[in-house]
């Protein structure tokens, strides 16, 4: 959330209107992009144990506990 105070009641200018409204897109994107960046990293260490387990299946000695 975005809270922005005016001086004047009800009055914004065009200029502070559209500064505003870059500053609300950049905290979008932003929170997306972390958003991604999460999922990424999350998806990177789920394949890596999928590959760990799938290299120690392959060997008796090396498996797990089943």
């Amino acid at each position: 959330m975005l809270r922005v105070y005016s001086g004047y009641r009800y009055s914004w200018a065009r200029r502070d209107r559209r500064l505003l409204r870059a500053f609300a897109e950049q905290a979008a994107i932003a929170i997306e992009n972390a958003r991604l960046y999460e999922s990424l990293r999350r998806n990177y260490l789920d394949t890596v144990g999928a590959l760990a387990r799938a290299m120690e299946a392959k060997d008796p000695f090396t498996v797990g506990p089943l």
